[in-house]
């Protein structure tokens, strides 16, 4: 049977232990003089050499003892016939104690262990005494570091609830339950806070709560209150750990929701609950795991998910002559398709989200280019304005969980490809319609929705037209680009080569333009920069045609025209017509290349773009000979041609004089046709612009300059050939200066 160790005999060993260490302390400080003092730790084994010790008075020792067993003799013959033995064990046990504290023993040297007990708080304290028999050795002087053994303590976790009206509920720990279940009852906080029971481990435990009305709450830590502290219920969670217990343990936990019961574990700041669905908390539980140990049981688990509900987006779309359209949801189309109305603007917002964050969206619109980013929302309403791309972010701690993709559909093209946090999708510069949109949330780095696109690409720019021309007596001119230039007006320069091709965008599909060559006919197609015509041949190109292929066929007209002596400007050809007069013996001395938006209106007149040998006859003239002028002077206006020409003669015998290129009335403001005179002149008018050299012909019909910015000579407006005046005729500054100088007041002005 073990030794019984009652607590008065414990206290006598002590005793005991504490006048034979008294009696030696003076034997160590002499070994060392610099020793001042020695210090007993728990669980700490000292050896220290000796001479004989002193003993405690026998009869004061055995009059203790004998009181101590008398007074366990009863409850030992108890305890010994219940466990089959009398009450000599005890006695024996007692006189075996005895042995060890007598006095006839040397000690040359003397071990003293204590032990603590962590069930009793450290009051049991057990003193061996123990008779080494070898010779003791001389004393060397040395110093051995004292080290604390591994505790094999566990860190743990505690816990505490508060339900309105109430305080707060006792704490509670490791996988126990806090919370209420009562029917009405409001979780509205908790605090919790890690245990470190001697484990060693350091940090703690942070956590924040998503509650009604308000979202997520910042992070606390450390017993501090998470919630509320009025009737907002708490919907969902995060706990995690920080410091060195992050690194040794996993913490689990797992809440009831009413209605749901309780949900999956979750661990290491993972959300539970739900949001946005008015779900309420009503219990939680938390467990600490040594890493790489289970998790905790699911058997209690009603729901099997960590979290009530899958993120999504709720998306609606203001659509041309409709307004805003119900709310669609993950993936659905937002606008229509086939029905060529534009989105006009884009409200967006998240659902279900397990962290914080948002979204935000920036449109391209009509007119107005790239807007800023805006929360929620991009586009415009009410203005008429149609979206043509939009690009669209999460933010928060939402862009580190989720991805946001999304597709747009445009006018003329059909689903353009998916792409996702903030790239642009749509295209720009072509004035095609943003008709709808899909946007799918998904958890970060899951693939791309399957849904298919037409189109690989999920964003196309308008490229510019690049072009140049081979000149005679010139070779190639610089590139131009977008509707200036090529070749020349004044110089009677013929062009006898060409190449184009399509710069910037990366749309699909090109550019191919063919040319019509004196003394040869149409040569073959060319593309992208290819030459197209003849070098070094002196032979002319007479007329050309231009069309596009690929997306850039759907998505673009290409407009082009030429410039013919005798004639000027002809009028816009597009996609694969015919500029110029093939066969008719006049050169190409310059053109010009647009692209516009597919089904836009065209740059300015289509009239007379191709023409043939009956176009060059000099029809004016003989209309001419039909009028008088009392001044000797005589201007005629072809507002079809868009041609003036000045004559100096008399009836039936009118000489002409020049002529040149101009832009007359638009079809809402044609110009005025029939007979008139000059009246007044003057040397600029105009708001906003400036027009110089103006020359009255008709109340407030004019010949005047072309538009330049006010006050200046800075072109704002110069095309000529085409109909876009208010009703005047617009001319080359120095034509109209020529007329202000040289055509008198009454002279005869025809125009038709």
């Amino acid at each position: 049977m073990p030794v019984r160790k009652s607590p008065l005999r414990r206290l006598l060993a002590m005793l005991v232990t504490c006048a034979m260490v008294m009696t030696l302390v003076p034997n160590v400080a002499g070994a060392d003089e610099q020793n001042t003092q020695t210090l007993l730790e728990p669980d700490q084994t000292v050896t220290v050499a000796s001479e004989p010790a002193s003993t405690l008075d026998e009869d004061v020792l055995d009059d203790v003892l004998t009181t101590e067993d008398q007074d366990d003799e009863g409850q030992g013959a108890q305890e010994g016939q219940a466990d089959g033995s009398n009450a000599d064990d005890s006695l024996a046990n007692d006189e075996q104690d005895s042995v060890l504290l007598g006095d006839e023993q040397d000690l040359d040297e003397i071990q003293v262990e204590v032990e603590s007990d962590d069930n009793e708080n450290n009051d049991d304290v057990e003193v061996v005494v123990q008779d080494d028999e070898a010779e003791a050795k001389p004393q060397e002087k040395t110093t051995q570091p004292v080290v604390a053994p591994e505790s094999n303590e566990e860190a743990g976790i505690s816990y505490r609830s508060r339900t309105y009206g109430s305080s707060w509920s006792k704490l509670v720990s490791d996988g126990a339950i806090t919370g209420s279940a009562a029917s009405g009852a409001v979780v509205n906080a908790f605090r919790i806070k890690v245990d470190p029971n001697d484990s060693g481990v350091s940090g703690g435990v942070k956590y924040r709560m998503h509650t009604q009305n308000k979202g997520w709450q910042s992070w606390v830590q450390d017993d501090a209150t998470g919630g509320t502290d009025n009737r907002l219920q708490i919907e969902a969670m995060q706990i995690k750990l920080y410091g060195n217990v992050a690194k040794k343990y996993d913490v689990y936990y797992s809440v009831r929701v009413r209605g749901k019961g309780w949900l999956a574990w979750a661990k290491n700041g993972q959300s539970t609950g739900s949001t946005g669905k008015s779900l309420a908390i009503t219990g939680l539980r938390v467990q600490l795991v040594k890493k790489g140990d289970a998790a905790p049981s699911s058997s209690t688990v009603n729901y099997k998910k960590r979290f009530i509900g899958t993120a999504t987006v709720k998306v609606k779309a203001h659509v041309q002559k409709k307004g805003w359209k119900p709310a669609v949801g993950n993936g659905k189309t937002a606008g229509t398709t086939g029905q060529r109305l534009g989105l006009e603007a884009l409200s967006v917002s998240l659902a279900n989200l397990e962290v914080p964050g948002g979204i935000e969206l920036k449109g391209h619109v009509e007119t107005k280019g790239w807007t800023g980013w805006q929360s929620g929302f991009a586009g415009t309403v009410g203005k008429g304005k149609r979206m043509e791309a939009v690009a669209i972010r999460l933010t928060g701690e939402a862009k580190k969980l989720y991805d946001v993709y999304y597709r747009a559909h445009v006018s003329n093209l059909g689903w353009m490809a998916w792409t996702k946090n903030g790239k642009k999708a749509g295209t720009t510069g072509f004035g095609a319609k943003l008709e709808a949109v899909q946007i799918y949330l998904v958890k970060k780095g899951s693939a791309a929705p399957s849904k298919k696109s037409k189109i690989a690409a999920a964003y196309y720019v308008c490229p510019d037209v690049c072009y140049k021309t081979y000149c005679q007596d010139y070779g190639w001119k610089g590139t131009k680009k977008n509707g200036a230039v090529s070749g020349t007006t004044s110089e009677q320069k013929r062009v006898e080569a060409m190449s184009a091709w399509l710069s910037g965008g990366k749309v699909k599909g090109s550019i191919k333009y063919k040319t019509y060559v004196a003394g040869s006919g149409w040569k073959s197609s060319k593309t992208n920069g290819d030459t197209s015509g003849t070098v070094g041949k002196s032979k002319a190109v007479q007329a050309i045609k231009i069309s596009l292929t690929g997306h850039m066929k759907s998505l673009c007209d290409v407009y082009y025209k030429v410039y013919m002596p005798g004639v000027g400007w002809l009028g816009w050809a597009k996609n694969g017509g015919t500029a110029g007069a093939p066969g008719v013996g006049k050169d190409v001395q310059a053109i010009q290349v647009r692209l516009v938006a597919r089904g836009a209106a065209s740059p300015g007149s289509t009239a007379y773009h191709v023409v043939n040998k009956s176009y060059f006859e000099d029809n004016m003239t003989k209309k001419a000979q039909g009028y008088s002028s009392p001044t000797g002077w005589l201007i005629l206006v072809d507002t079809t041609k868009t041609m003036l020409g000045v004559y100096r003669g008399s009836y039936n015998n009118w000489q002409k004089y020049g002529s040149w290129r101009i832009s007359c009335g638009q079809p809402e403001t044609p110009t005025k046709k029939g007979v008139f005179s000059v009246g007044d002149r003057g040397y600029v008018f105009g708001h906003g612009y400036s027009c110089y050299w103006y020359v009255q012909w008709y109340g407030s019909y004019l010949f005047h300059s072309i538009k330049y910015y006010e006050g200046t000579f800075k072109v704002m407006d110069g095309r000529l050939g085409e109909h876009i005046s208010m009703g005047c005729v617009r001319m080359e500054i120095s034509r109209a200066k020529w007329i202000y100088d040289n055509i008198p007041s009454g002279t005869t002005v025809v125009t038709y």
